[in-house]
């Protein structure tokens, strides 16, 4: 009897993991998750400003914006007039316009 409850409460457990790991795939709006230049922009500076110093990234505004493919590519810029005398380069990130998700992320130095 033990042997029998033992098996039936495995069957009840492995049947009720399969019912909760069955839910439906995640529906993304027609736009995707990031479906314009602000919000592209402001999660490049959140994940940004957590691995590089903020006034670091800030600096190199206004970004260069564009979206390919169903990819944004945010890259900051140098000025002009700082370009002399500046020490590294500027940060590109790609992120995907259907998900969010940072495809890529690199600092030239």
């Amino acid at each position: 009897m033990l042997k029998n409850l033992s098996i039936l409460s495995a069957i009840l457990s492995a049947f009720l993991v399969s019912i909760s790991a069955t839910e439906p795939p995640m529906a993304f709006p027609k736009e995707g998750l990031v479906p314009d230049a602000e919000t592209a922009t402001k999660i490049a500076e959140a994940v940004l400003f957590r691995r590089y110093e903020q006034a670091l990234i800030l600096g190199q505004r206004p970004y260069s914006i564009s979206l390919e493919k169903g990819v944004w590519s945010i890259a900051g810029t140098m000025d002009e007039s700082t370009k002399e005398g500046w020490v590294g380069g500027t940060f590109h990130i790609r992120i995907a316009q259907k998900d969010a998700q940072v495809l890529y992320l690199i600092h030239y130095q």
